[in-house]
């Protein structure tokens, strides 16, 4: 059983700014950047699972899985990354909107 909540972009958001409940930084010098957030999030994580072949990126001759975000996790500021709308997603290369 995982140990954290299958929600990409709040993972993301905890390895970056690592702050908890009680509103201080646990283990500040644990932070990890947004692109490594990222990767750890997708190709990293189709990797440990030994899937990289198929998932965790975009290439020709892998499935089409990806999220459509209303932005940039990489283009805002740390903080905000949780906060981030998901607009839909597409499997295996059709669209699935969210509304």
């Amino acid at each position: 059983m995982p140990m954290a909540p299958a929600s990409p972009l709040m993972l993301m958001h905890a390895a970056v700014n690592r702050d908890n409940f009680a509103g201080k930084i646990a283990g500040p010098n644990q932070r990890i950047s947004k692109i490594e957030a990222l990767k750890a999030v997708t190709i990293n994580a189709a990797y440990v699972l030994r899937l990289e072949k198929m998932y965790g990126s975009i290439e020709v001759g892998k499935y089409a899985n990806f999220t459509a975000l209303n932005q940039n996790p990489l283009m805002i500021k740390d903080n905000q990354i949780k906060d981030i709308e998901i607009l839909g997603t597409v499997l295996k290369g059709d669209a699935i909107p969210l509304n």
